[in-house]
């Protein structure tokens, strides 16, 4: 029955943007983090080639569609010029599969670094003109909005996520905090950028209200990307020199002013350190080493010094292949998450590939 409804929803993936191309991007960006779960459950279809998650299901057709919409237009070649050096990237990672662990595990992970060229390519032969791309932008917005109010409604019905029920992170059913609080974070900076340009107010208003629900997922690498990303913007459109050099200053005091948040509000606290009862910002100072002893990774650390050590190390030059940590991972813990996707390519990519 589920198989019949993947197929079902494979076909509509793939038949949609090839007859209404414009509509199907809007679409796309307004549903974009709502996960097929929703409709499938949690599930996972073709487990003998590794699984692929309903999502990654979505993207699957949405990938083969591209492809045929490509195939089909006069103005591909010219565009793929435009990402030649990408397009190297996806050529040097498909070369990888000749000395690789496992080809399907290989292939999956090409999937993934082929995805987001081959949406730019789609995005700009589907939208052509700014009238169109403007009309787009809308939707990214509406979508944000609506995701926004899916959650508050899934909060308020008992439906958050069973193991969001003791800590109050905000997300939506069938997605984790982190990737929702990825998402919020493109809205805000999207939002400013677009006020910057536009000077509209609801913009301004906007940005409020995703920097807000960025941070209410509580994910800690998404709150300080934030941070960072603003004063990087500041100090690109501020022409006055001692703005400039006061950003170029913060530093200095938003790492303590950090440091004193995550010491002093009780939930950033126990998700920051492994004992958080020995720590405190005053001990924090007296201390420094304290702070990287306690330092709550969730295991992260040791998995990318493993990871370096078993597959970067032995071929540092060209990696290991493609999709060799999450082939070794799979196999050995049924997992196969590195945690970071800068490690995951130098291990499998090695330095050439990065």
């Amino acid at each position: 029955m589920y198989y019949l409804l993947a197929i079902l929803l494979l076909v509509i993936f793939i038949l949609f943007p090839l007859l209404v191309p414009q509509s199907f991007m809007r679409f796309l960006l307004f549903t974009g983090a709502i996960s097929l779960s929703f409709i499938v459950g949690e599930r996972t279809f073709l487990t003998s080639i590794g699984g692929i998650s309903p999502t990654a299901f979505k993207l699957f057709a949405v990938m083969i569609a591209g492809i045929i919409i490509l195939g089909a237009e006069k103005r591909t070649i010219n565009l793929a010029i435009n990402i030649k050096f990408h397009l190297l990237f996806i050529t040097y990672a498909t070369l990888s599969l000749i000395w690789c662990e496992d080809v399907i595990y290989g292939l999956r992970n090409i999937a993934k670094l082929l995805a987001p060229p081959l949406l730019l390519l789609i995005f700009q032969i589907a939208l052509p003109s700014e009238q169109e791309i403007r009309k787009t932008e809308k939707w990214i917005f509406l979508g944000g909005i609506f995701i926004i109010i899916l959650g508050i409604i899934a909060d308020a019905l008992g439906l958050k996520p069973s193991q969001y029920h003791s800590i109050p992170r905000f997300t939506i059913p069938h997605l984790n905090p982190s990737p929702f609080s990825f998402y919020m974070l493109m809205l805000t900076l999207f939002s400013i950028v677009s006020f910057y340009y536009d000077r509209k107010n609801i913009y301004l208003l906007l940005f409020f209200l995703f920097s807000i629900f960025c941070v209410l997922p509580l994910t800690r690498i998404t709150i300080g990307a934030l941070l960072i990303s603003l004063m990087v913007f500041l100090v690109l459109i501020t022409r006055n020199k001692i703005i400039k050099t006061i950003m170029f200053l913060s530093p200095i005091f938003l790492i303590p002013f950090f440091i004193f948040l995550s010491t002093s509000i009780s939930i950033l606290k126990e998700r920051m350190f492994l004992n958080p009862e020995i720590v405190s910002f005053s001990t924090i100072f007296q201390n420094p080493k304290l702070f990287l002893e306690q330092l709550n990774t969730s295991g992260r650390t040791t998995l990318w010094s493993f990871a370096l050590e078993k597959f970067f190390q032995k071929n540092p030059l060209w990696g290991s292949g493609a999709g060799a940590t999450q082939h070794f991972f799979y196999e050995k813990f049924g997992r196969g998450v590195v945690h970071s996707e800068y490690i995951r390519l130098l291990c499998e990519l090695g330095i050439i590939g990065c």
